[in-house]
């Protein structure tokens, strides 16, 4: 997980090119477009994992909200600083639920 340039679908981009390349992953990245946050999550072969659920953990540091399929999901929210914050939560939630299941 990161954050990057180039707005939601340069995201978009590199989320599905860094799972494509690693397999079995969730991917959360945090960029920025018209001045919000924007947090994407992608969850490849990892079925106790629902990037929708990342996604709502990471959009609740940027003061925004989102969700999605269990394999892709976008959301956001107004605070850009908290960026690093988001992609920091969703991980920790990534590996908090893998680690009990």
């Amino acid at each position: 997980g990161t954050v990057v340039e180039g707005g939601a679908d340069r995201a978009k981009q590199l989320a599905d090119a860094v799972a494509a390349k690693l397999g079995r992953c969730a991917v959360v990245l945090g960029t920025s477009s018209g001045g919000r946050a924007v947090i994407v999550a992608k969850v490849t072969d990892v079925p106790d994992l629902s990037a929708g659920d990342l996604v709502r953990v990471g959009a609740q540091a940027v003061g925004g909200k989102g969700g999605g399929r269990p394999t892709f999901a976008q959301g956001g929210g107004p605070k850009v600083d908290a960026l690093p914050d988001a992609v920091r939560d969703a991980l920790a939630h990534a590996r908090a639920s893998l680690r009990s299941t």
